[in-house]
């Protein structure tokens, strides 16, 4: 049986873990002086919460190796295969560190989902099929799917990607200005953010969506198969 597990960038619930199989690794968030695990002591409303109401600009970092080796080698202790599907090396050293730690343990396969958020659980779902098949078998198929997977965002905000160096405050205030909608996501071929598009107002970023295939998007980000 393979045992399957992702980190909190996957934005999968501690809730929904049974339900879809998975055991969750949750990512460190340090805001202002105190550091918190994403998703066990710190909900998504309390992180946006105190993002937007006390303007703290959040810092991440891996989540803690040796809880991550013994919780995986638990599992291969117990005669389970692991598969490890992490956020997108392009925007983490997750799956880098994973992978250096895991490389002797012939029943570990760590696979860098080259997405995030919607992504990550499209893959999940892909490998749940196959869960009786060989660590290379369910390699094989999840990465025919990654570059299918199309992760788009659609800030309400130019506020925090000129927070996180992504953009010129120049650049922010004359986007905020003109109701500038830029239409971001993450490049599953390379697994880095890059800018597909930018529009005037939602509605026409929206709009623009549509050649990226079938997909719903709320205000934040969306994610679909192409």
């Amino acid at each position: 049986m393979v045992k399957v597990f992702v980190d909190s960038g996957s934005s999968i619930k501690q809730e929904e873990k049974e339900k879809l199989g998975v055991e969750i690794l949750p990512l460190k968030i340090l805001l202002g002086d105190k550091e918190y695990l994403d998703g066990v002591d710190l909900s998504v409303d309390e992180f946006y919460d105190v993002l937007i109401n006390k303007n703290i600009f959040p810092k991440t970092s891996l989540p803690s190796l040796c809880d991550v080796e013994e919780r995986v080698n638990e599992c291969t202790n117990n005669g389970d295969d692991v598969i490890i599907l992490t956020i997108s090396s392009g925007i983490s050293g997750t799956y880098n560190t994973f992978r250096m730690l895991f490389e002797d343990n012939e029943k570990v396969r760590v696979i860098d989902s080259k997405c995030a958020v919607g992504g990550i659980r499209l893959l999940v779902q892909e490998i749940n099929k196959y869960r009786d098949e060989s660590l290379d078998f369910i390699e094989k198929k999840v990465n025919v799917l990654i570059p299918r997977i199309k992760i788009i965002a659609i800030p309400e905000t130019l506020d925090y990607l000129h927070k996180g160096g992504r953009l010129s405050r120049t650049a922010k205030i004359a986007g905020n200005m003109m109701h500038l909608k830029p239409l971001i996501g993450i490049d599953t071929q390379s697994g880095l953010v890059k800018m597909f598009g930018k529009s005037i107002g939602k509605k026409s970023c929206h709009h623009r969506n549509s050649r990226f295939g079938d997909a719903v998007f709320a205000s934040v980000c969306g994610a679909c198969i192409r």
